[in-house]
């Protein structure tokens, strides 16, 4: 197994990274979030040490193609990471994020019909 190194005072991440093979044994000095990269499969897992195994990293899906005129983008709540388009319904309410002139974060809150 390959342990990464990263720059001193490089802050971004703060869990260890590996590089493994599959056949590689796992070795006993990883910590609760740690990643390990498997070369020959190309897949991500994170170390949970509640169980001692490997879970595999989720990998993020691109956003859906434009929606219709009036549509919002939803969390999909049918899965992790999915998101869909969708009508503002009555008894909902949305969050809207803007940029103002004076380059200030404008936080509005919607309700829905």
């Amino acid at each position: 197994m390959i342990k990464q190194i990263r720059p001193a005072f490089y802050h971004n991440l703060r869990n260890s990274q590996y590089c493994a093979l599959s056949t590689d044994s796992i070795p006993s000095y990883l910590e609760n979030g740690d990643e390990v990269y498997f070369i020959d499969s190309g897949k991500i897992y994170i170390w949970n040490s509640a169980t001692d195994s490997l879970v595999e990293k989720k990998q993020v899906n691109g956003l859906p193609p434009d929606g219709l005129n009036g549509q919002v983008l939803f969390k999909d709540t049918n899965s992790e990471f999915g998101a869909s388009w969708g009508t503002i319904v009555e008894g909902s309410s949305i969050v809207k994020f803007a940029i103002n002139e004076n380059g200030v974060l404008d936080i509005t809150t919607i309700q829905g019909g």
